[in-house]
């Protein structure tokens, strides 16, 4: 049973309620010759999740090419809003960490307090998610990314039906050519031996000591040379 046909371009989205606001969540893709899967987001409470986001959509088993972008924004309820924030220490580590090397490499400035702060995942919220943030959020991504292969299925479909239509159009041109080759081949190689032997048996005659067959096998043998190039056999072959 054949595979289906996906086109590398598609588009699928979600939307969900949560408790830090309604997510919006779109996956789209353009053509690339390897798999290169990318998030965005405008929250950092959900940003600590892309890593789970970007293993949901490259562990599905219809998506293996392209340059694939999800999207994730949350609008937050004010109701619902997080405004009470707590020092991330671990991210905080990796910034500090990462500025020695930077400084020890140029002449960069330390960070002021106010950029640490404001570094994205430093400051991360108190208020509690829920055990199921994560499950809710990958089950919205599932979502879009079942329309999203949806989409890819449905031009691939129409996709397949004109490849299909080229190969049905090649496969009846090699089959009405194939047996008119040995004339076609046939023709050449006559045209060619007059053409041959109106050019150069007159003035070898004259000029050399080349007797006249020899002149006729010198001629069969460009006119053998030249019928062994026009052979197409192997092309029609790798045509159908």
């Amino acid at each position: 049973m054949a595979s289906k046909l996906f086109s590398m371009t598609g588009f699928g989205s979600c939307s969900v309620d949560t408790k830090i606001g309604n997510i919006q969540i779109e996956i789209k893709s353009v053509n690339s010759r390897f798999l290169d899967v990318f998030t965005l987001t405008n929250s950092d409470t959900v940003r600590t999740f892309e890593g789970s986001v970007k293993k949901k959509i490259t562990e599905n088993e219809d998506v293996k090419r392209g340059k694939v972008e999800c999207r994730i924004t949350v609008a937050s309820d004010k109701n619902k809003e997080l405004s009470v924030n707590q020092l991330n220490k671990k991210a905080l580590d990796e910034l500090l960490e990462l500025q020695k090397i930077v400084k020890k490499e140029t002449k960069a400035k330390s960070l002021t307090i106010n950029e640490i702060l404001l570094f994205p995942g430093v400051m991360t919220p108190i208020a509690e998610i829920g055990e199921d943030f994560e499950s809710i959020l990958l089950n919205c991504v599932g979502e879009a990314l079942r329309k999203f292969n949806d989409s890819r299925a449905q031009e691939g479909e129409k996709l397949a039906k004109v490849l299909l239509v080229q190969c049905n159009q090649i496969d009846k041109l090699v089959s009405d050519l194939r047996p008119r080759i040995p004339d076609i081949i046939a023709s050449l190689q006559q045209k060619l031996t007059e053409r041959l032997e109106e050019a150069l048996a007159e003035q070898l005659a004259e000029n050399s000591t080349l007797s006249k067959e020899e002149i006729n096998e010198r001629i069969r043998q460009e006119v053998t040379l030249y019928a062994t190039r026009m052979d197409v056999a192997e092309e029609m072959d790798r045509l159908t």
